[in-house]
């Protein structure tokens, strides 16, 4: 941990951290611009990135952060049914849509993202897409779950991480930030 900690700060050292506060389209712009070198971003920039006009080894491509090749960092996106629903048969059927192979393949296309059944039509999804839908379902990848994204830890305990980190990001004291993360966790 603390030698993955030295490294971050190295990369740090050479990042925009006035963007960390930021959005992570403004954060793509740099990259499509000229401005960045590179942005560290999910499934989605894929969508984004269309919008801009560019194609998939053609105008971007992709690589696996360092130490991260066949390990595959997966969120959820989640259509919730909420109590007291004005229209809950509606609402249900909605949901059954979205989870089904025809829902899934309208949906993820377009936002940019894999789907999680395994019987999707996997011609629908081309480009980055399709590498990615080869990855995911390969038996030999690794799947964990985001920690930015809640899957990994509670709503709570994330908070501490972030706010942990925008002290480390400022100190750079490796130890201190294990440390706090540690008794976090307890």
């Amino acid at each position: 941990m603390l030698a993955a900690l030295r490294l971050f700060t190295d990369v740090m050292a050479r990042t925009d951290l006035a963007a960390a506060n930021g959005d992570w389209q403004p954060a793509l712009d740099k990259v499509v611009a000229g401005g960045a070198a590179y942005n560290l971003m999910g499934d989605w920039a894929d969508a984004y990135l269309r919008t801009k006009g560019l194609v998939f080894t053609d105008g971007y491509g992709v690589v696996a952060s360092p130490g991260t090749d066949r390990v595959y960092n997966f969120l959820s996106d989640s259509f919730t049914l909420p109590k007291g629903a004005p229209h809950p048969g509606a609402a249900r059927k909605w949901l059954v849509e979205c989870g089904s192979v025809d829902g899934q393949d309208a949906f993820n296309p377009q936002k940019g993202s894999v789907p999680a059944r395994t019987d999707a039509d996997r011609s629908k999804y081309t480009g980055y897409l399709a590498a990615a839908v080869v990855e995911w379902a390969d038996a030999g990848t690794r799947v964990v779950g985001s920690l930015t994204h809640g899957v990994v830890a509670n709503t709570e305990w994330n908070a501490a991480i972030d706010t942990t980190l925008a002290a480390f990001v400022l100190d750079k004291d490796a130890g201190k930030f294990a440390r706090a993360v540690a008794a976090g966790h307890n």
